[in-house]
């Protein structure tokens, strides 16, 4: 459960502040499709350490997760081929009270990594574009 809103958390985040554009709640995030019935809710869970915790019920662990990955910004990252560098990510979002607090070399690394996959979906678009024109 954890392991998908982590995936697929950001297709339902608050992202529209005016709330005009619905988001479809996602069947495959809901408790009930991981085994987890209503009465489970309150029960301890064992999670050695994953989203900061040692032990949490269902409940508490649903509210961190639509907290952290489902509120005003959403967070995509498990693409990232590097364990390193998404472990690192993971662990920026979910041990920080404020998910935003880089350091300013923090924030260059980041804002570099999203100019760097902006370009090259530019260049893989544009030879796209042109081995369609010379086809």
């Amino acid at each position: 459960m954890i392991r998908s809103y982590r995936q697929r958390g950001h297709l339902i985040a608050k992202l529209d502040p005016l709330e005009l554009l619905k988001s479809d709640y996602l069947d495959e995030l809901h408790p009930q499709s991981f085994g987890f019935k209503k009465e489970d809710y309150q029960k301890k869970i064992y999670l050695g350490g994953v989203t900061n915790r040692d032990y949490s019920s269902i409940k508490e662990i649903l509210a961190f997760l639509k907290k952290t990955y489902c509120g005003p910004i959403g967070y995509e990252y498990m693409h990232i081929q590097n364990p390193t560098e998404r472990k690192w990510f993971r662990d920026r979002i979910e041990k920080s009270n404020d998910n935003l607090n880089f350091t300013k070399n923090e924030y260059l690394i980041v804002f570099f990594e999203i100019r760097i996959t902006i370009k090259k979906r530019k260049t893989v678009a544009f030879m796209l574009f042109f081995s369609l024109l010379f086809k």
